[in-house]
């Protein structure tokens, strides 16, 4: 099961092994005994050497929020502060390390996946502006965060920092109108998965930290909601192929009177220490593409 702790080339391990050669395949050549010689004493009389960066890329141990909260998150508030304590760690590392501005290190993907994937846009606003207002972390939040303009952040946030330095031709931070659906990059791994492989993530305008994390209880004493929806993306070739298939809906955003069946994306179920999904039958009663093309839309759903 995927999980929220690692980072995402972490996730190569998971790829299958390459297949093994035959077994009447020729054996490899070997080396010469008298190359063989010179090469082990080669490697005793000349130190080795590695590149700089390669302590800022292997593997490190395991996040000190991990071991305090475990992956059995339940609550809203529960979520903000495994997020505040990763940015945290990874800042101090980053510190430690000095790696050059808006180059990543080891951990910093999966501190962001986290920060997609768990927190409501109300809490990425609250946890960004926080550590922004720390100028120490300036040269550390494109790595956290990802490139501006951020969905998450309010028309009057716009000038909090400067947008150029976290990417050219970046010019704002925020967008000019507030509710902003995410884009696909700033929307991540999904929280909730539908029957037709669409993901969703809740984005309630409110947030208590008592409230439940996306989950059967989430939905129980809800009327109407809003979440928003992201469709994969697909070749042009796979379009067509889907588009003349039963498979047609993964094309596209559910639309207005359309049921639901969502649950648990297998990373959130890691972060909340789910053993199997649940399911809820929602239907859908009204959407709102981001843009025309966009692959992430607005949507309201109720029972």
């Amino acid at each position: 099961m995927p999980s929220i702790w690692a980072d995402e080339a972490d996730e190569a391990a998971d790829a299958p092994a390459a297949p093994a050669a035959p077994a009447d395949a020729p054996a490899a050549p070997t080396a010469p005994a008298e190359s063989r010689n010179q090469s082990r004493n080669q490697s005793r009389t000349e130190p080795r050497t590695e590149p700089r960066s390669q302590s800022r890329t292997e593997p490190r141990t395991e996040p000190r929020v991990r071991q305090r909260f475990g992956g059995a998150l339940q609550t809203a508030g529960d979520a903000y502060a495994v997020c505040k304590g990763l940015f945290e760690e990874q800042l101090e590392l980053a510190a430690a390390q000095r790696p050059p501005p808006n180059e990543p290190i080891a951990g910093d993907s999966s501190a962001r996946a986290a920060f997609q994937l768990l927190l409501t846009d109300t809490q990425q606003r609250e946890l960004f502006l926080h550590t922004a207002s720390d100028q120490r972390s300036w040269p550390r939040l494109k790595t956290l965060v990802g490139a501006p303009p951020y969905h998450f952040l309010a028309p009057q946030d716009a000038s909090v920092l400067n947008a150029s330095g976290f990417a050219r031709r970046r010019a704002n931070m925020a967008y000019e109108n507030a509710g902003t659906v995410a884009n696909s990059g700033q929307f991540g791994h999904g929280q909730l998965v539908d029957e037709h492989t669409r993901e969703y993530r809740v984005a309630p305008r409110k947030i208590d930290p008592t409230d439940p994390l996306p989950g059967p209880e989430y939905f129980r004493d809800a009327k109407d909601l809003v979440l928003q929806v992201k469709v994969k993306r697909h070749s042009n070739a796979d379009k067509r192929r889907l588009f003349h298939s039963s498979f047609k809906r993964q094309l596209f955003f559910p639309q207005p009177g359309e049921m639901i069946t969502l649950q648990e994306t297998t990373r959130l179920m890691s972060a909340r220490g789910l053993q199997a999904p649940s399911k809820t039958q929602l239907r859908v009663k009204a959407v709102w593409p981001r843009s025309g093309g966009a692959s992430t839309a607005a949507i309201l759903v109720g029972f």
